[in-house]
């Protein structure tokens, strides 16, 4: 099975930052090496794949990149004990998804196209 990336916002707003979403045939992560996605904060940009084995794991890489950016701009420090990391990533993302309907809704949309297969 195969996903193609569609769709997808062109930014995300974390905090007061527009981030924004970059689709790319290949994402080179330092250190790593390919990966599904990247978030780099120093230029607020957020790279993802073109395409997925599911669109369930589109829909999770992409939050786990928005928290990548969230730990950043909420200033959370790198090691915190599981309240705090847990407190603040809610509330972030919270504020994630109530400033970018769009992205809610898009993330619903892929997740039940994931049903349609």
């Amino acid at each position: 099975m195969s996903y193609e990336l569609q769709g997808l916002p062109a930014a995300v707003k974390v905090g007061p930052f527009d981030y924004q979403l970059v689709v790319k045939e290949v994402i080179a992560c330092p250190g790593i090496g390919e990966a599904w996605g990247v978030c780099m904060n120093n230029n607020q940009v957020i790279e993802l794949a073109r395409m997925w084995p599911s669109p369930v794991k589109a829909v999770d890489t992409l939050i786990h990149e928005i928290m990548h950016a969230l730990f950043s701009v909420w200033n959370i420090p790198d090691r915190p004990d599981e309240e705090t990391a847990v407190g603040s990533l809610s509330t972030g993302l919270t504020a994630v998804l109530f400033d970018n309907p769009e992205l809610a809704l898009w993330i619903m949309a892929t997740l039940h196209a994931n049903e349609e297969e």
